[in-house]
């Protein structure tokens, strides 16, 4: 049903007296002292989807006006977002194809006004800073559990937002005073003090001598865990060589050609920097076994692959080394949810080390019913009931758990980590659901930052890098009137020059 002319105009407009109208979206007077003919002539010109922003504007508790932007700003936004998103380059607004397929206003790298376009030579070292912070007001909401299990697992109200992605001032220097000086900085920026910053959780610990006493430190759990995970796999690290060995081998130009002539699987060799390489080798191993003895002994001589092939005893204590790395595999993805709280991830590690007790030096299991935090560069140490506080002075954040329960054996389900026990009723605590237990998400911003700094953008100014990624990342923080209001600041300096 089409809108009244008097609805749209008294929803998109403000009558200043009688027969003039000020548009909400530029502010141009419209004369229109007989009907609104002049009034909807300028909104179709100007707004074309006039009709459906009232009918947003109608449907909001606050419908008495909505301040709309030009259709130019809108192509504009469409434009960045794009760019941004698809980590494109900046000159694909004005290739030949993205505009002939593209149902988009036609514009030039300078008119992305929120963009920079200076270029230079060179490679930097880049530091991100992030803010955590809990959201309550979020319309996120976990999958409900059965009441079987505990409901402090998950935290969907926690929120990151990129504050910066630069190198240090001086490159020369990345000691961590130079960092103690950017995070200062940063802080600076926005206009934040340093009692503002509650706990930190850095990739890196080099910073401990500068801001231990002062801050926080929480170690990221899945280095903790991929740590004493390497040291469970010490015995069996000749084994292991063994088969790295042998996908190197299959690797070769003449190996891939044997495999392919009876299966398309490819070999996978292990990487040092990536815990899950280490799961993926032996299972490549194991589905590649069948394929590897049905060759003959001739063709095995020919490709020289009997020292790397496995024996019988070899082929069982891989595969029982599998079944390990497949309940380890489990835990890393696990704990690399962006959801996941510090006590899920403790009654983890306490499910772990039941079943896996070499664990117990790297991750030790909770032994009191309630823990209290202090500062620590590579983990969180636990005392009894008694608060202690910080150099500082403030006390640390304190939290209580239930009593670790007896687990039974033999138990290889995640889930079982997870469930509820009967124990004494827990007392009140500092909700700490919304701090993160790993540095992951700083490691998924360098994964994306590939993406933008690619090998052919490598003279991209660290300016519009910094831009770029910081679009990229706090995507939820601009809109298209955030986009409406730099074009108004600028035409605005324009006017005042």
């Amino acid at each position: 049903m089409p809108l009244e002319s008097r609805l749209i105009v008294r929803t998109l407009t403000t009558q200043d007296s009688r027969g003039l109208y000020s548009c909400n979206s530029c502010s141009k007077i419209i004369k229109s002292t007989n009907g609104y003919t002049n009034v909807l002539n300028h909104l179709k010109r100007f707004n074309p989807t006039y009709e459906a922003n009232t009918q947003v504007a109608l449907g909001t508790a606050n419908s008495v006006s909505i301040c709309l932007v030009e259709h130019a700003t809108t192509d504009m936004f469409r434009w960045i977002e794009w760019i941004v998103m698809d980590c494109l380059p900046l000159t694909f607004c004005e290739r030949e194809l993205g505009r002939r397929n593209a149902n988009l206003h036609h514009v030039c790298v300078k008119t992305l006004s929120c963009i920079s376009t200076k270029w230079l030579r060179g490679g930097r070292h880049y530091i991100a800073i992030f803010a955590v912070f809990n959201d309550p007001g979020s319309n996120d909401t976990t999958v409900p559990r059965s009441s079987d299990y505990h409901d402090d697992l998950e935290c969907p109200s926690r929120r990151f937002v990129l504050l910066a992605f630069c190198p240090m001032e001086d490159e020369g220097d990345l000691s961590a005073q130079s960092l103690f000086h950017l995070i200062a900085d940063t802080l600076t920026k926005y206009e934040q003090p340093w009692e503002a910053v509650v706990f930190m959780v850095p990739s890196q610990l080099f910073c401990e001598s500068c801001v231990s006493g002062a801050v926080l430190l929480i170690g990221c759990a899945s280095h903790r865990f991929a740590l004493a995970v390497r040291e469970f796999m010490q015995s069996e690290e000749g084994l292991l060589d063994k088969v790295h060995k042998l996908m190197k081998k299959l690797s070769t130009v003449k190996g891939r050609s044997l495999l392919r002539s009876c299966t398309n699987l490819a070999p996978v060799m292990r990487n040092d920097n990536r815990w899950s390489s280490t799961h993926a080798m032996p299972q490549r191993n194991s589905k590649l076994e069948p394929f590897l003895r049905s060759f003959d002994a001739e063709t095995v001589s020919v490709y020289d692959l009997e020292p790397m092939m496995l024996n019988r005893s070899e082929t069982l204590r891989i595969t029982s080394l599998l079944k390990d790395l497949d309940n380890f595999e489990s835990v890393t993805k696990t704990l690399q949810g962006p959801t996941l709280t510090l006590s899920a991830a403790r009654r983890l590690f306490d499910h772990d080390v039941a079943n896996y007790p070499n664990l117990k030096e790297r991750v030790p299991p909770l032994q009191q019913t309630s823990i209290t935090l202090r500062m620590s560069p590579d983990r969180l140490r636990f005392s009894g009931d008694k608060l202690s506080r910080l150099q500082s002075g403030r006390l640390a954040r304190r939290f209580v758990l239930k009593t670790r329960p007896t687990l039974r054996k033999n138990v290889v389900t995640l889930l079982a980590a997870f469930k509820r026990r009967k124990t004494t009723k827990r007392r009140a605590y500092v909700d700490l659901g919304y701090v993160p237990l790993t540095s992951n998400e700083w490691e998924r911003l360098f994964s994306r930052a590939k993406l933008i700094f690619s090998d052919i953008r490598k003279r991209m100014d660290r300016v519009t890098l910094e831009t770029l990624v910081f679009l990229h990342c706090n995507r939820s923080q601009w809109d298209v009137y955030t986009v409406d209001k730099v074009r108004n600041n600028i035409r605005r300096m324009l006017d005042n020059n």
